[in-house]
């Protein structure tokens, strides 16, 4: 599959901060983590700064798969909406679900406040709205339900707010705590430097080939593919859609492939509150955010990819359909904010990546009974970065004895 192709905003304003090395000799620990993108990132990170011995091995560069591709907004809204995950599951995990997002944010905060990088995080209200009358009705449900339950929104309507938005709004939430943005790539490198302050190993370039799980003496084996062995209490898989490949008889979700295109900077942008993250409720939806260095990133126009071997999975940046979806997404653009006149000379940066769905937008966090020594973090979805801060401290938590109740909401049975 190609995960990634085009030239990537973070990745292209970063140079690589550190090369690590591959593994050359076996080894014994408390905890391996199978992935090196901002999931592994993050639960290396949780796992070492509490005293964990923990060694994290990546297959190819770190950050290098769908890290370097997220947009990298932060969201205590899911995708699937508080209304209906209510008809699915019943008002507490809706509820529930939605507050771990929306607390996951300040942890977040939290823990780049440990780093050597502030990563570019930044808070921002948060736009949720349609252009369409009709879908008035059940967007007005939506905000109910959530004031109801004591997250703070605002309802918005461009006959009200036609000074905040230049683009029309029939409906919509404005979010005013609970989502922000980050560096994607600079934060999994920096936790990982900060990880290995705290003793982690970490390995690039080493794929692990085999998995060996032994229930009877309690211990788990990773086998690489040039055949050294990582011995191990637990180990936590974090490689994202590649871990569908060690759940039996589950669809863990489905592939699509999502379009990005980037701006020159724009100081000043008429018509765009505080420079909030906006998302409309198209299918599949539209989303808008900035960067630090005042850049627009609108991405979306995503494709269902089918299998792993379709023509999308593997799609080449010299398909046209790349440069349809690219096109479409500046239309939009100049759609939203007319004032700007921005055209095609004006994007620097454009890329497409896959990513995995689930049917309730949900991550998948936990074990699975035929690998009782493995744990799984799978930030499945658009909230994936504070799906798997949320998942690490959760599997931290179940490896220190202590389970949480909020691992239902999560486990791989639903």
């Amino acid at each position: 599959m190609r995960y990634v192709a085009g030239n990537c905003l973070w990745t292209a304003q970063t140079t690589i901060p550190k090369q690590y090395s591959y593994l050359t000799t076996d080894l014994q620990t408390e905890v391996v983590i199978v992935g090196g993108g901002l999931a592994g990132a993050i639960t290396a990170y949780q796992f070492a700064k509490a005293g964990i011995q923990t060694v994290l091995v990546e297959r190819t560069i770190i950050g290098y798969l769908s890290t370097r591709a997220s947009t990298s907004i932060l969201q205590y809204e899911i995708d699937t909406n508080m209304v209906q995950l209510q008809s699915m599951y019943g008002i507490d995990a809706a509820v529930r679900s939605f507050q771990l997002c929306f607390d996951a944010v300040s942890d977040l905060e939290k823990v780049i406040q440990t780093l050597d990088d502030d990563c570019e995080f930044s808070r921002s209200p948060c736009l949720y709205y349609s252009p369409k009358k009709n879908d008035v009705r059940w967007l007005e449900r939506e905000f109910n339900l959530r004031r109801k339950h004591g997250f703070p929104v605002e309802w918005i309507q461009s006959e009200q707010d036609n000074e905040r938005f230049s683009f029309p709004i029939a409906g919509g939430i404005l979010s005013t705590d609970g989502a922000g943005t980050v560096n994607p790539y600079r934060l999994t490198h920096a936790l990982l430097r900060e990880a290995e302050k705290a003793g982690a190993k970490i390995y690039e370039n080493t794929d692990i080939d085999k998995i060996y799980d032994e229930p009877s003496n309690g211990q788990t084996k990773v086998t690489t593919q040039h055949g050294f062995h990582i011995t191990a209490k637990k180990i936590v898989i974090c490689t994202g859609y590649e871990a569908k490949n060690l759940i039996r008889g589950q669809r863990l979700g489905s592939l699509a492939r999502t379009f990005n295109i980037v701006t020159k900077p724009y100081p000043e942008v008429p018509g765009w509150y505080d420079r909030c993250i906006i998302r409309d409720t198209d299918e599949p939806y539209t989303y808008v955010r900035s960067t630090n260095d005042q850049r627009i990133i609108i991405g979306g126009e995503d494709v269902n990819a089918g299998g792993v071997s379709s023509k999308i999975s593997n799609l080449d940046d010299e398909d046209p359909l790349v440069e349809q979806q690219y096109n479409r997404l500046l239309a939009k653009l100049q759609e939203l904010f007319p004032q700007l006149q921005v055209q095609p000379s004006d994007i620097e940066f454009q890329y497409h990546a896959l990513f995995n769905n689930t049917k309730d937008g949900l991550p998948f966090i936990g074990q699975v009974d035929y690998y009782p020594n493995c744990y799984f973090n799978l930030g499945y979805g658009s909230n994936g970065i504070l799906s798997v801060l949320t998942g690490s401290k959760l599997l931290l938590d179940l490896y220190q004895g202590k389970k949480s109740p909020d691992l239902d909401l999560f486990h791989f049975q639903r």
